[in-house]
């Protein structure tokens, strides 16, 4: 009965999005008004948005579709602590790292996996 008499022990209802889901980018820790428009420009709209395609996966958008901008490492540690809630600059070295790794690896994999095999 403590679940029917506070409302908010109440599990989720299926397929409901969590409040922090969506909030907009703009609100987002690291995010200013540029970032926010570029974002919004790719359809990243919301948190919500942003974990879905994850902070790797946007960075390498955002430098396609905005080339000659200045986007770079700086950016990709933004986006993650978007997600995490803290500066970019709280970013531990491992974190940086990998974070790196994966967006060279990502950005490798779209720039050659189609042509050399042929495809």
């Amino acid at each position: 009965m403590e679940t029917l008499a506070n409302p908010a022990a109440r599990p989720p209802p299926p397929g409901a999005v969590p409040v922090e889901a969506a909030v907009p980018v703009e609100a987002l820790k690291n995010i200013g008004a540029t970032s926010a428009a570029w974002l919004r420009a790719l359809g990243v709209e919301t948190r919500a948005d942003l974990v879905r395609l994850g902070p790797v996966f946007v960075y390498l958008l955002l430098r396609h579709r905005f080339p000659g901008r200045g986007i770079g490492l700086l950016m990709l540690y933004a986006l993650e602590g978007a997600l995490t809630g803290q500066p970019w600059t709280a970013l531990d070295p491992d974190t940086r790292a990998r974070l790196r790794a994966e967006a060279h690896g990502a950005a490798l994999d779209t720039r050659y996996s189609g042509d050399a095999a042929g495809t």
